[in-house]
């Protein structure tokens, strides 16, 4: 290779690094809500026992039967969302992190 290609592919990669940049570290911090409240520390809401730390949040117990809004297990991106539907409880982060749009279809 030539010194040409060097500066060439150096360049390619410093572009891509500079793009995934804002994807590793996102801007803003999120904040956890539970139906529609914003949250901090641990909390109990109808039953369901919910720890919120730092912009993460999980489910520690809940009085379902299926469980299923525990075994969801952590959140902590925007745009994501554990839902408790016996208990009517939705725990939410918000944030400026990103539209969090996986996919678009039309």
């Amino acid at each position: 290779m030539k010194r040409g290609d060097w500066m060439v592919l150096t360049c390619c990669l410093l572009l891509a690094g500079a793009l995934a940049l804002p994807k590793l570290w996102p801007a803003g911090h999120p904040e956890v809500f539970v139906n529609g409240n914003q949250i901090t520390g641990s909390v109990t809401v109808n039953g369901v026992a919910i720890d919120a730390q730092s912009g993460r949040a999980r489910v520690k117990s809940s009085p379902c039967r299926d469980k299923l809004c525990v075994r969801a297990g952590e959140i902590s991106r925007p745009g994501q969302v554990i839902v408790c539907l016996p208990q009517k409880v939705v725990i939410e982060i918000r944030g400026s992190g990103g539209s969090g749009v996986d996919a678009q279809a039309y």
